[in-house]
């Protein structure tokens, strides 16, 4: 999943299921009315699915193309308002535990806090 912040990246995998896919997460501007082509608003978010993204670097490398990074949820909410749409898979989000650390740290640089 990704979030077009223009800039944030990270990692943890949210298990469903059976294939690897990516989405990649747009946040749409209040005044927007549609998200690009291809993409899916939710709430007020554009999301795309992509096949690929085997890695989590993988899935970040394809957000970054599509001028996005791995989504950032700031609530429990947020990230559940998704869970309609995914089917059973595993989904890549902006969230990476940094070294031997236990500190969670999402792609803007701020610390996960457990919601």
């Amino acid at each position: 999943m990704c979030r077009h912040r223009l800039s944030s990246l990270g990692s943890v995998r949210i298990s469903s299921k059976i294939n690897p896919k990516l989405f990649d997460n747009k946040t749409c501007s209040e005044d927007a009315t549609i998200c690009p082509q291809g993409w899916n608003r939710i709430n007020n978010n554009c999301f795309f699915q992509s096949e690929c993204g085997k890695t989590w670097i993988d899935g970040q490398a394809k957000c970054m193309a599509h001028y996005g990074s791995l989504a950032i949820f700031n609530s429990k909410n947020e990230a559940e308002s998704l869970m309609p749409y995914l089917g059973p898979s595993f989904y890549w989000i902006g969230l990476k535990k940094h070294n031997a650390s236990k500190l969670w740290i999402w792609t803007n640089g701020e610390a996960f806090s457990n919601w």
